[in-house]
């Protein structure tokens, strides 16, 4: 069609019969196509449109393995009905650091310690930076003990505490959490994800 674009065909004056009205558009001829405006703007939007696709792959896939993660999250659900994601320690080594050094223990979060067989267990706050509620279970779950606001140790010697009955799961947990969540002598906690118990 030579320099002429799309053809229009429409009634003017009132007339009755169409008329048949041709419109130009800009000539390509003389460039590539690589050089004329409609073909750069066209590359441009599509390498747009590739990028924005390809981000939200990125986040569909991020928030997909966080939620995967989320799931095995270890967990320990309270009487209350509130889960807990808590860390595992259930080596001698981790189970004698604990959370000595670290600054804090966000809400719904703790540490629950696996102990390869019911032992009588004492736990002291040595090196420790804040007061926690500390929650002895027996090999069904059940609450045995409970200290609530343990202090941090000042100096030494330092003050153990724990029952004198065995234990074999011990769950740390921020200040107050127990007695906010029911976790009281004779109440029974779930677990989940949690790993089987250590053999030492």
């Amino acid at each position: 069609m030579g320099p002429f674009g799309i053809m229009y065909c429409f009634r003017l004056g009132g007339t009755a019969s169409p008329r048949l009205m041709i419109f130009p558009t800009p000539s390509l001829r003389g460039r590539s196509p690589k050089q004329s405006p409609i073909f750069s703007r066209a590359r441009t939007f599509g390498a747009a449109l590739a990028i924005l696709l390809a981000l939200g792959c990125a986040r569909t896939n991020g928030a997909a393995k966080d939620s995967n993660a989320a799931k095995d999250q270890p967990t320990v659900t309270m009487p209350s009905g509130r889960a807990y994601r808590v860390e595992i320690v259930a080596t001698p080594d981790s189970r004698a650091q604990g959370l000595m050094y670290r600054e804090s223990l966000e809400d719904g979060r703790g540490m629950l310690f696996l102990f390869p067989k019911p032992s009588v267990e004492g736990f002291w706050m040595k090196n420790c930076n804040f007061p926690i509620d500390i929650v002895w279970m027996d090999s069904s779950r059940k609450v045995i003990f409970v200290s609530a606001h343990t202090p941090p140790c000042k100096e030494d010697p330092c003050p153990t505490y724990g029952p004198k009955a065995e234990s074999l799961f011990v769950l740390e947990i921020p200040d107050g959490a127990a007695a906010k969540e029911k976790a009281v002598v004779g109440s029974t906690l779930g677990f989940a994800n949690v790993p089987a118990l250590p053999e030492e």
